[in-house]
């Protein structure tokens, strides 16, 4: 099938350059067969001149497409188009690991404008924004260098530091590895400890991006209900070839519980005695409003791998978090990472490392813990007096709170309407174990005021 070159229109008033006009619209009428396979092209100077342009456009469109394998030119013969291998009948499908990631539940997601109750989202009108931005300018990096996959040197030296004095947990800056959040490190974990097939054990309800790690993975996720005490150790013992569990021990993400002090042993005994890991996902236990935060269990044990973030302290759009690893596999989780990603964004650690080092980050800390206490407190005053029974409160950036009396979705439909944003414990709950009861309602994000408004507005629709 040969083109009619003479109705070939080049729009020479588009900013896109005569030659990609002309490449395009090649490789169309070769994708599409208007020029078959095996026809010979005018030579460049006679379709220039058809066209109105310059043979040099011909000639370099000729080679591009040549080099491309949508033509060949043949010595002495001309340039003919290829033999195009022809497409499949059905599409190409992803693989099996991704379709199961696929069709994982939805959980809703909270994009968009902040609306009151959100969950897990620190106040950034209280982020001391000038100085962050000072510390980003005078910060000691180059957009040419490079380091570590395990992450910027400073900043795992702050990091080291902060868990040394502030949290009980000795370990050195070697022993950190910088990450992009929760989410690279439970999956940095998940390939670094384990083969593909084996089993993990994750809390139900948990946190959902725990289950997608691990099926990412290619591991086998083994769901495990969650009481008012946490995930009963007692339960991996009686599961076979279980090779790690994932934990949030210090406020268990959503009901909020704290995992007692006999099973934070038992999971500890668990992993020694059958050589199992414990991912302990230490998402945001500095807000622990009576008391101190409590010591992670890695201080316990070189069973456990610590994973933390920054998002939940400073500002959600703080794409940084990190975990510690016992020293023997340090070496080992850097060359994983680097075959992940090579490493995290520098301008940012930077920063944060100078932020750590000033003092900033541990007075921000103590700041918004005392306000974030006050905060809570209002919250859990307006929805015990509305008739809640709260299920969990004293840390974190939400308190989970139930209604026996009221049918969860069609409150949940009603708020939706008014603008509030609750969301149910059931949408982080998988497997056969019983529905849990319960609302997630955030109030870390939110001045008393708002809180309080934000109340007589659900009380509209209880």
């Amino acid at each position: 099938m040969q083109s009619d070159w003479q109705e070939f229109r080049l729009d020479r008033a588009s900013d896109t350059p005569l030659t990609r006009q002309l490449a395009a619209a090649l490789r169309t009428q070769v994708t599409t067969g208007q020029l078959g396979a095996g026809t010979r092209l005018p030579p460049t100077r006679q379709l220039a001149e058809l066209l109105g342009v310059s043979r040099g456009t011909v000639t370099e469109v000729f080679e591009t497409l040549c080099a491309e394998g949508y033509l060949e030119a043949r010595v002495g013969a001309g340039t003919f188009v290829r033999f195009l291998p022809e497409a499949g009948h059905a599409p190409g499908q992803p693989s099996a690991r991704a379709l199961a990631l696929a069709k994982l539940p939805t959980v809703p997601t909270q994009t968009g404008p902040l609306r009151p109750f959100r969950h897990s989202r620190p106040d950034a009108r209280l982020f001391p924004w000038k100085t962050w931005a000072r510390l980003e300018a005078q910060a000691d990096w180059s957009p040419a260098q490079r380091c570590s996959a395990a992450g910027w040197p400073p900043l795992r030296e702050q990091v080291a530091a902060y868990l040394r004095q502030e949290r009980g947990l000795d370990c050195r800056a070697d022993q950190v590895i910088i990450t992009t959040g929760t989410q690279q490190a439970l999956d940095l974990a998940a390939r670094t400890l384990l083969d593909q097939g084996e089993r993990a054990a994750l809390e139900s309800p948990g946190y959902p991006g725990t289950r997608a790690a691990l099926l990412g993975a290619g591991l086998v996720p083994v769901p495990l209900p969650v009481d008012h005490q946490g995930l009963d150790p007692a339960l991996l013992w009686r599961q076979r070839d279980l090779r790690m569990v994932c934990v949030t021990p210090a406020h268990q993400f959503p009901s909020g519980v704290l995992l007692s002090p006999e099973r934070r042993l038992e999971l500890l005994r668990w992993a020694s005695e059958r050589g199992g890991w414990i991912l302990e996902d230490d998402y945001d236990s500095e807000y622990r409003y009576a008391g101190p935060p409590l010591t992670p269990l890695q201080a316990l044990s070189d069973r456990v791998i610590h994973l933390g973030t920054f998002s939940a302290f400073l500002f959600s759009g703080l794409r940084l978090g990190f975990l510690v690893v016992p020293p023997h596999l340090v070496s080992t989780f850097t060359t994983v990472k680097q075959a992940m990603d090579g490493g995290s964004s520098l301008r940012d650690s930077a920063t944060l490392a100078c932020f750590m080092a000033e003092g900033h980050f541990t007075r921000h800390l103590g700041r918004t813990r005392r306000i974030y206490a006050a905060r809570h407190e209002v919250l859990v005053q307006e929805v015990v007096g509305l008739g809640a029974e709260v299920l969990s409160s004293g840390r974190g950036l939400h308190l989970t709170a139930h209604w026996p009396a009221v049918q969860e979705a069609r409150l949940l439909q009603q708020a939706e309407a008014l603008g509030l944003d609750l969301t149910p414990v059931q949408a982080f709950q998988w497997g056969r174990s019983a529905r849990t009861p319960g609302l997630l309602l955030g109030f870390a994000a939110f001045t008393p005021e708002e809180l309080q408004q934000a109340s007589r507005r659900l009380a509209s629709v209880l």
